[in-house]
């Protein structure tokens, strides 16, 4: 999705097909609902100028973090050992275990989903449909879905099936999963913060000592 962005492809597994089958039994909500939870969506998210969350992939225990954007395709992805930064010119690559960072030169690619394309963008055409589900713990949730138009499978990303799960009451955004036709990702999110202050110099890096600095540009 990300080209050297450490989301990989995985194979469809147990659990995930245990997850379409929960949403197959969620309840449809009328359009009005679905006009409703769009609208605060988009005046939400879409709108917003940074974005600060904590993300787990369901499929990839070990692969979580801390994920800071800001548009323009600035954005800091924290994973502990292994930082990626970018700010909009300029990608840094640092593994702190093997004290090396590789410098690489932002090259913008419709192919490419950035964390940008996910968190802060959507399709603006399309099929989009609402359901209501309820968990185990009682919990109501939206699970708001999008397919492109026939004839428009590449115009977002090449994506064939985006889903948003949010909190029913409160519309907090808490899982994002995407289907590009041949391996379905999901990951859960918590602790949302949206336009936080953050100034553009957050996303530099600068080598500490000692680290070898690999410079493709």
């Amino acid at each position: 999705m990300f080209g050297e962005f450490p989301f990989k492809l995985h194979v469809l597994r147990i659990s995930q097909l245990l997850i379409l089958v929960s949403f197959a039994s969620a309840v449809q909500a009328p359009a009005s609902e679905l006009d409703d939870v769009l609208s605060t969506f988009k005046k939400r998210y879409l709108s917003a100028q940074t974005l600060q969350l904590q993300f787990a992939d369901q499929d990839l225990a070990a692969l979580r973090g801390d994920l800071t954007l800001k548009r323009g395709n600035k954005f800091i992805l924290d994973l502990g050992e292994r930082s990626i930064i970018c700010d909009g010119a300029t990608i840094w690559n640092y593994q702190a275990s093997q004290a090396k960072v590789v410098v690489d030169s932002y090259k913008p690619d419709i192919n490419r989903m950035m964390p940008e394309s996910i968190f802060l963008a959507f399709p603006s055409s399309g099929n989009f449909d609402l359901r209501r589900s309820t968990q185990s713990t009682g919990e109501q949730r939206y699970i708001l879905s999008w397919t492109p138009n026939e004839g428009e499978e590449d115009a977002f990303y090449r994506l064939q099936r985006i889903k948003l799960l949010f909190a029913a009451t409160t519309l907090e955004l808490q899982e994002v999963e995407i289907f590009d036709g041949n391996v379905t990702r999901r990951w859960a999110l918590q602790n949302i913060v949206i336009d936080a202050a953050v100034e553009d110099e957050e996303f530099s890096f600068e080598a500490p000592e000692g680290v070898r600095v690999i410079d493709l540009r």
